[in-house]
């Protein structure tokens, strides 16, 4: 049972299903060399998928798996990579590094449209902010609206917000947010390379 939005972490193991297949087919060649007219044409069956032009498989197979490969060879650790290719990642490692310098620690709620969360989870940060539930945007907007930002954000335990490039809450809201951050105890730091984000964190 499924559904077609959690059916695509099942996109993970697609690599793996995959070195599998080709070696059970070479397997199958090395035992009965007559059946390789039939293992290319497994093999080929299995392929089609990364054909289609569908734009979510053509993401993955060309986009996440196909151009990921050149890296290969100048791979110097996912420190490196994720800084030189994550869109987004240098800005949250500049706050969590200034977060840790200054001895901050706990929720941070995140508006923004990367999602941050594995980022700061293993660098002990937790981080919260989503498109609904407790934490959700829409809620995050209303309490703007009723001037209770803070409180809202005091209710959920936050320590810290980083506020990033987004398509949850419109300009005026940002505008309103960063004000009603500043006169309810936060302050505003400046992150070096931040690519557009704005952190705030709680006295400064």
């Amino acid at each position: 049972f499924g559904t077609s939005y959690l059916l695509r972490y099942a996109l993970l193991f697609y690599p793996l299903l995959a070195l599998c297949m080709a070696m059970l087919l070479l397997e199958v060649v090395r035992r009965w060399p007559r059946l390789m007219p039939a293992t290319i044409l497994v093999a080929a069956i299995a392929a089609l998928p990364n054909l289609i032009n569908e734009p979510v498989m053509r993401q993955f197979t060309r986009n996440d798996v196909i151009s990921d490969l050149k890296h290969l060879p100048s791979y110097r650790g996912d420190q490196a990579f994720l800084m030189e290719n994550d869109e987004g990642y240098s800005a949250a490692q500049a706050a969590m590094d200034w977060m840790h310098a200054h001895g901050y620690a706990g929720n941070v709620f995140v508006v923004s449209s990367t999602a941050f969360d594995y980022y700061m989870l293993r660098q002990g940060i937790s981080s919260i902010g989503t498109s609904n539930g407790p934490a959700g945007y829409q809620r995050l907007a209303r309490a703007i609206d009723a001037g209770e930002a803070v409180e809202f954000l005091d209710d959920l335990g936050t320590h810290a917000v980083v506020l990033g490039p987004q398509d949850y809450l419109d300009e005026g809201f940002g505008v309103l947010l960063a004000r009603q951050l500043e006169t309810g105890g936060y302050t505003q730091i400046v992150v070096a390379n931040a690519q557009g984000y704005r952190v705030f964190v709680r006295g400064g």
